[in-house]
């Protein structure tokens, strides 16, 4: 490929990534499975139901945060405004090609990037992506079992998602920031949902896995148990009541701090008038 299409910008880089990849024969894994409602997670007898709509991992993360969420997404067809996450994706290419197949390729991509002094965004891009190569220099070896964006569309549980990446069978959050945090509840619904979601594709059996801060070198082993499993069909059963029934009937304790972080504030109405009760 010629390397002048790299030195035009940055997103033009990270979107040519998977070409680059083509060409030096290092080609991605995906699968993609539709699935039905025979599928029963270990212990837990699904309904034999057809779900109005198919929801997403992070869906069920919004709900927890607020199930106003859900409402506004699903009933009224609002958009969250999300943050950029500025080299994420270029970042999640590196990472997996440290895994799949090792330090030198990782680092071959990175050598293409050239003109990097003056452009801003792509030298902060390169640093970067040179920092990730040396935090698992001394830890990767390549692993033919590593897929990356594994999509299911899961009848039976009425979700349809793109895993970003799987390891050895189990799946992982990536978080492409400079500091590290605890896993939260959110994490652990999100990843027992593509856990769920592989064990359909592939009939397995996954335990746990893993939310990860690659930058940083540190990685979450998160349990999938029982309760989690739980959880997560529960409240996939819940959001399909306020998709059906077209409303929020209870209320919502949350301040608004709370409020102020959430994707979906600016086309939230809800807050504003009342409806929900604030605890500041």
């Amino acid at each position: 490929m010629p390397k002048r299409l790299l030195n035009i910008n940055v997103i033009i880089f990270i979107f040519r990534i998977g070409n680059l990849l083509m060409d030096k024969k290092l080609i991605s894994w995906m699968g993609v499975a539709i699935t039905n409602h025979d599928f029963t997670p270990r212990g837990y007898q699904l309904e034999k139901r057809y779900f109005s709509t198919f929801i997403k991992a992070d869906d069920i993360a919004f709900y927890v945060f607020c199930p106003y969420t859900t409402l506004l997404k699903f009933v009224e067809s609002k958009k969250a405004k999300f943050p950029k996450k500025l080299h994420w994706e270029g970042l999640h290419k590196i990472h997996f090609i440290l895994h799949k197949f090792g330090v030198a390729p990782a680092e071959e991509v990175i050598a293409e990037i050239k003109d990097y002094e003056r452009k801003p965004k792509l030298k902060e891009f390169r640093e970067l992506a040179i920092k990730l190569v040396a935090a698992h220099k001394d830890s990767v070896k390549p692993n033919e079992n590593v897929l990356e964006y594994v999509e299911v569309r899961s009848e039976a549980l009425g979700v349809h998602e793109k895993i970003p990446l799987v390891i050895d069978n189990h799946p992982v959050i990536e978080y492409f920031v400079e500091m590290v945090l605890p896993p939260s509840y959110e994490d652990q619904l999100r990843l027992t949902l593509y856990a769920l979601l592989l064990e359909e594709k592939f009939n397995i059996d996954i335990d746990y896995g893993f939310a990860e801060y690659p930058l940083m070198k540190v990685s979450h082993k998160i349990q999938i148990d029982s309760d989690l499993r739980k959880d997560a069909i529960t409240k996939r059963a819940e959001m399909e009541k306020i998709i059906i029934e077209k409303k929020v009937d209870r209320e919502v304790p949350v301040d608004i701090k709370k409020c102020n972080t959430c994707y979906y504030q600016d086309e939230c109405p809800y807050w504003r008038r009342g409806k929900i009760q604030f605890f500041v």
